[in-house]
């Protein structure tokens, strides 16, 4: 959880200083290859981030409506 929260408040940074980013889990399955290539013998592989100047921005997806209902407290 710790490692979640660390990479969470890292993509907000960026993305306040115009970065763009991508939280990466696949390359897991290949932590092994990775970590030999890094020379890392003493660390888990969590996840990778892309970091990186976007060339556009995506449009914001509509709302969808109806899919949460309050009955009240």
């Amino acid at each position: 959880m710790s490692v979640s929260a660390l990479v969470e408040n890292l993509m907000l940074l960026a993305y306040e200083r115009g970065l763009g980013t991508c939280w990466m889990t696949g390359p897991r399955y290949v932590a092994d290859e990775i970590d030999r290539f890094l020379g890392v013998t003493d660390k888990e592989f969590v996840c990778a981030v892309v970091l990186g100047y976007p060339d556009q921005t995506p449009p914001v997806p509509p709302r969808k409506t109806g899919k949460i209902q309050f009955i009240g407290f």
